[in-house]
């Protein structure tokens, strides 16, 4: 089973390094960590509570219940899932598979989450909770939750236009069709977060004897 590293400060500042063993290109790599330095940085004023799978590119929950990685069956498909967004995302000229065109910017790429078994099913709240971003959003009123439409033939937004080219449609598809009860959100911040808006995209993933919540989770940027 892959090792998972707690994520600090100075770990998200190198964590594009820690993604070398992933298979991810340079740009993407860099994207990823981008993404965890929005979500995880000082500017939240608190320490990160979530782990790493680098060699996956899986974000594990922040309790402790569940922050140890899943099966390795489980690990691969999420890797592998993430893989195809990022080909997918590059493909359409847009750093997330999440966000899309619509984004004002492409520095943010996706990354996996795996939180385990618990209240996640269209549940933003605990599913925040669980990666330990409620503070990222909790203490602003201006910040909002919504849901993001998925498309009921490929299982991602349906904001993208056009879709990813039909190789990896088809293996975004596949994999997603892993995931029961899937749903996706945006929780989009007040003016502390400077326009970026968290996305997630999770379901039920059962392989073999395990089975729990996970899925992607990227950062956009709208204008007010």
């Amino acid at each position: 089973m892959s090792a998972a590293v707690r994520l600090n400060k100075d770990q998200i500042k190198t964590s594009v390094d820690l993604f070398s063993v992933s298979g991810l290109s340079d740009a993407s790599a860099v994207s990823v960590a981008n993404t965890l330095s929005k979500l995880y940085g000082s500017s939240t004023g608190q320490a990160p509570t979530a782990s790493l799978v680098p060699s996956h590119l899986i974000l594990l929950s922040a309790e402790p219940r569940h922050a140890h990685p899943p099966s390795p069956e489980i690990q691969e498909h999420l890797r592998d899932l993430i893989v195809t967004a990022h080909e997918g995302a590059a493909a359409l000229c847009c750093g997330s598979i999440l966000a899309g065109q619509g984004s004002e910017t492409d520095e943010y790429g996706d990354i996996a989450i795996w939180l385990g078994d618990g209240p996640y099913g269209d549940n933003a709240p605990e599913v925040l909770a669980a990666l330990g971003l409620e503070r990222w959003v909790g203490g602003d009123s201006a910040s909002t939750i919504g849901r993001i439409s998925l498309s009921p033939t490929t299982g991602l937004p349906e904001s993208l236009r056009p879709p990813p080219p039909q190789t990896s449609v088809n293996k975004l598809e596949e994999l997603l069709s892993r995931l029961e009860n899937k749903y996706a959100f945006f929780v989009k911040g007040g003016p502390s977060a400077g326009g970026a808006v968290l996305q997630v995209l999770l379901g039920y993933i059962r392989i073999g004897e395990e089975g729990g919540w996970g899925g992607i989770m990227g950062v956009g940027v709208w204008a007010d």
